[in-house]
């Protein structure tokens, strides 16, 4: 994931949304690489705004379920960070 947005960010991509376990975390990340931290609780409300969405997680299960995927890449929106860096 970290190495994803550093990438990401060398090539001056738009925006940058960055969820993490902690809020904390996700906002040191997305200061480092430019971006917009979101709550990990909340992030799927930033789904239908992301051209691509990386998950990285040790997580057992779907964090994304692919249903609700689907249905972002059918809404069409465009936004700005709504929370602060």
């Amino acid at each position: 994931g970290e190495l994803t947005a550093e990438h990401f960010a060398a090539q001056h991509v738009r925006q940058i949304f960055v969820a993490n376990k902690t809020y904390e975390r996700a906002v040191e990340l997305s200061r480092r690489f430019g971006g917009c931290a979101v709550q990990f609780g909340s992030f799927e409300e930033q789904l239908a705004e992301c051209d691509i969405v990386i998950a990285s997680t040790a997580a057992p299960h779907f964090v994304i379920e692919p249903a609700k995927a689907r249905a972002d890449v059918r809404r069409a929106g465009a936004g700005s960070c709504r929370n602060s860096k």
